[in-house]
């Protein structure tokens, strides 16, 4: 058999040789199609209001008539409802007295409120009322509505994985019918200080997340007393509090705090992001780009592209940006984490570049010495490769994370065939 014939009779067998593979195929960084981008607030808000004249999700009289009125953010180098590669947002708009259908799907959904008071997210039959600056998180599979009974419109920044999730090929909804909506075990009463759990008499399993609503005065009152002890740039991250695990499985949710003319520094790492300004004004470099940024406006990091968000040198007030990011699923676990940049290492491109150790050997030191030093930000550097910064993950890690996928993945899946029972 001569190799032409050999790659026939794989081809007959729905089978292909790996020596086939284009390098391309296998880059040596992350690559992406995506590209920085901004949405203004002053674009968004005028659409998003004659998109409420024209546009009903309820038995109101319009134009027309839709399960939901939101704008998917769309990223202009990829292709469908897509913010990020993983990542999809999208601003919602209710009008006074509308109360969209009922439902559920598979993929994990947020909602970070931007305007209105009134409003309130029903999921699993629990009512969270919802204010500027709330965090609402939405399990997959969990029923879920929302009604305004104020007499303004309440604007939400809706945060999904829906691009993940319809490339996992598991992409399904389902309208709720006319029965009673299941309630949820518990109540949101209990979840209301850090550090307490309530004691409801049921056990809290893995896959039970607790706490739906985030408020806005607990954020910040965390960011602000993280100030008040110095951090010109202040960051807590939005976690589940049984397991400190971050609020979906899938992709996580932060607030940072910049002071007058404080940065975050720069950054770039394999998670992809976006962004939105929730207070202030200031500047973000996103790779080679620069957006001067404005409350209620959003951004798109894409993955592998160094980044720096700073807040204006003249502000009055510190800057107060929420952010999601897919940090979970392309994070520190399974890929490089995230590191702060010099500017030396934004000029370099290689991934191996991007976790070795900034410290170097001082004069007359022994290799073997420096050689046992770990970065702090790798799970494990082999001895004596410390300067080349290449990374072996412990198979403990490995376990860990499958595990945990596979248990969460199970309880899902296993609440998705209980429900339908």
């Amino acid at each position: 058999m001569h190799a032409g014939d050999l790659e026939e009779a794989l081809a007959a067998h729905s089978l292909a040789g790996l020596w086939n593979i284009s390098p391309d195929e296998i880059p040596h960084q992350p690559t992406t199609r995506a590209v920085p981008q901004q949405w203004r607030w002053s674009d968004l808000e005028p659409l998003l209001a004659e998109a409420g004249r024209l546009i009903a999700p309820s038995g109101r009289q319009t134009t027309r008539r839709v399960p939901a009125r939101a704008v998917c953010l769309t990223n202009s180098g990829l292709e469908g409802l897509r913010t990020t590669d993983t990542l999809c947002a999208c601003l919602q708009h209710i009008g006074p007295g509308e109360a969209p259908p009922v439902h559920r799907h598979t993929y994990q959904a947020i909602r970070f409120v931007l305007a209105g008071h009134g409003a309130q997210t029903m999921v699993d039959g629990e009512s969270l009322a919802m204010e500027p600056g709330d965090l609402i998180v939405t399990p997959g599979w969990s029923w879920h509505g929302h009604r305004n009974n104020s007499d303004e419109p309440a604007i939400w920044l809706d945060g999904v994985d829906l691009p993940l999730v319809v490339g996992l090929g598991v992409n399904f909804s389902e309208p709720a019918g006319d029965d009673e909506l299941p309630a949820r075990r518990g109540g949101q009463a209990g979840w209301t200080s850090a550090g307490v759990l309530p004691l409801t008499g049921q056990p809290v399993l893995d896959g039970d997340h607790g706490m739906l609503r985030y408020p806005w005065a607990s954020t910040r009152q965390a960011l602000d007393r993280l100030a008040d002890d110095g951090a010109d740039c202040a960051r807590v991250a939005f976690v589940k509090p049984t397991t400190s695990a971050s609020v979906t499985i899938t992709f996580g949710c932060e607030m940072t705090r910049l002071a007058a003319g404080a940065s975050t520094g720069a950054r770039r790492e394999t998670a992809s992001s976006i962004v939105q300004a929730f207070r202030g004004r200031g500047e973000a470099r996103i790779g080679e780009e620069t957006f001067a940024w404005n409350a209620g406006d959003l951004l798109a990091i894409p993955h592998w592209t160094s980044w720096e968000l700073r807040a204006a040198a003249d502000a009055e007030e510190p800057a107060y940006l929420f952010t999601m990011t897919d940090r979970p699923t392309a994070g520190p676990r399974l890929l490089p984490q995230p590191r702060a940049l010099t500017p030396s290492i934004l000029r370099r491109s290689s991934m191996l570049t991007a976790t070795q150790s900034r410290r170097t050997p001082r004069a007359g030191a022994s290799r073997h010495r420096h050689s046992r030093r770990r970065a702090p930000w790798a799970t494990s550097v082999r001895r004596g490769e410390a300067g080349r910064g290449l990374l072996r993950r412990k198979w403990t890690d490995v376990a860990m994370i499958s595990t945990r996928l596979i248990t969460a993945s199970s309880w899902r899946l296993g609440s998705m065939f209980l429900a339908s029972r």
